[in-house]
């Protein structure tokens, strides 16, 4: 979600923008800015607040390239420019497939595949890293307790990072727990889950903050993918939770790439080739 309420998508070089308030919604496409190859596969995308900008980090040339350097560059808000931001301090590890989430005046950029998808099985990081948006200095926060990556992310009212599910590396076995990451210690403490984790153990094809906790597009332990179910995961204090849902037009849902995109009180959106408004 940019600055100004609106959705943003960065697909095929193109920013593409929705207006959620809008009687008939559409997307509007934007300038064409050549994305830079190092962002070209499995980037994190966050906005910006502070310059009111959206920011691409890492990634790689492809999916058959190992990536090579964290990159950190914003896409002017017409669509039609990248430029490279220039960050101080030891950063992040070059790798894919990461998850990044905005608190306060930082970007939390959390686990990821350093090594891409090349070579035999890999497991993924378990670092968690902070740009500060003022000083655009980077700190290490601290570590998982396990490995992930592309898992949910979440801030709760007491400060703490939840970070949920997410896939241990390139075999994609679902990482069916949670845990809380304090920002100024770096302590990770387990978010005990009553109940059983959706199907797919964690593995979420797409996930977003909405309501009070986050929901998230599982797989329903499919292999081509066409088991979707749409579960929300519903803190109940500050180191439990369960998780509500199941079957939701399961087929209109598989492969969507974008879910949850914040909108005003508990609605939200799933986007791919076409676009659907849902309330929890």
């Amino acid at each position: 979600r940019l600055g100004d309420g609106t959705l943003g998508v960065l697909a095929g070089g193109t920013l593409h923008v929705l207006d959620p308030t809008d009687a008939a919604p559409r997307w509007v496409a934007l300038g064409t800015a050549s994305v830079p190859d190092a962002h070209r596969f499995a980037p994190a995308l966050a906005h910006d607040a502070v310059g009111d900008r959206l920011l691409v980090l890492g990634g790689s040339r492809s999916s058959s390239d190992a990536p090579t350097t964290f990159t950190v560059s914003a896409l002017s808000t017409d669509g039609a420019t990248f430029a490279p931001v220039t960050t101080t301090g030891t950063g992040p590890s070059a790798r894919v497939r990461h998850s990044a989430i905005v608190v306060g005046d930082e970007i939390l950029v959390v686990g990821g595949l350093e090594s891409g998808f090349t070579g035999g099985p890999t497991s993924a990081a378990s670092d968690v890293w902070a740009l500060d948006l003022t000083t655009r200095a980077w700190r290490r926060v601290g570590a998982l307790s396990e490995p992930r990556m592309s898992p949910a992310l979440r801030v709760q009212p007491d400060g703490r990072l939840w970070v949920i599910g997410g896939y241990d590396g390139t075999e994609f076995m679902g990482t069916g727990t949670a845990e809380a990451i304090d920002l100024t210690t770096g302590a990770s403490t387990p978010v005990v889950v009553a109940g059983a984790w959706p199907p797919a153990g964690g593995g979420f094809s797409a996930w977003s903050g909405l309501g009070d906790g986050i929901v998230g597009i599982d797989l329903g332990g499919t292999v081509d993918e066409s088991g979707g179910q749409l579960w929300q995961l519903v803190p109940d204090g500050a180191a439990s939770a369960h998780w509500v849902g199941g079957d939701a037009c399961t087929s209109d849902y598989a492969l969507y790439e974008i879910v949850g995109v914040p909108d005003a009180g508990a609605d939200g959106w799933i986007v791919g080739h076409s676009s659907w408004r849902f309330a929890l």
